[in-house]
């Protein structure tokens, strides 16, 4: 099943294993979980552009800083890799705890949840929060499994 992520601030914590769920609204085919993910960024874009280019930027990779709309460097890459749902949450984000929405947030990629709420509200309206959403919850395979169990060690706020 293929996936799209889209948000380039997410990018980062995806690559690195800090974002491990991902919220959105019901599918037309519900995942279940075992279901495999092939995960992208931007993959409508035009391929072999820097705005959809997951790839590190090197000091040999110029064409990031210089050429927004031409193709990109060899490197170019918008592809994360497979991951596996691991839990599956249907969730009406009014009737959730802050507790929750604050947890929710920030394992969902965002610094905490006014800023989710924002993002949301931009994308979906002001109502977003009384709307049915799955939050999607997966293990990322480009991510080795000592990273992952590291990770409260390594990012205390990630938990």
């Amino acid at each position: 099943v293929l996936i799209q992520f889209s948000e380039p601030s997410h990018v980062a914590k995806l690559l690195e294993g800090r974002k491990r769920q991902t919220t959105r609204k019901a599918r037309k085919r519900n995942l279940k979980v075992g279901d495999v993910l092939q995960c992208y960024y931007k993959p409508r874009m035009q391929r072999g552009t820097c705005k959809n280019c997951i790839s590190q930027r090197t000091a040999e990779c110029t064409y990031h800083e210089m050429n927004e709309t031409v193709d990109c460097c060899l490197k170019w890459n918008n592809y994360f890799g497979e991951a596996t749902v691991a839990k599956i949450e249907n969730v009406v984000f009014a009737e959730q705890s802050a507790q929750y929405r604050i947890a929710w947030a920030r394992a969902d990629g965002f610094l905490h949840f006014v800023e989710a709420d924002h993002w949301f509200a931009a994308h979906y309206g002001n109502d977003w929060q009384f709307m049915e959403w799955q939050v999607i919850h997966f293990v990322p395979h480009w991510v080795t499994h000592d990273i992952l169990n590291c990770m409260p060690l390594l990012f205390p706020r990630y938990q």
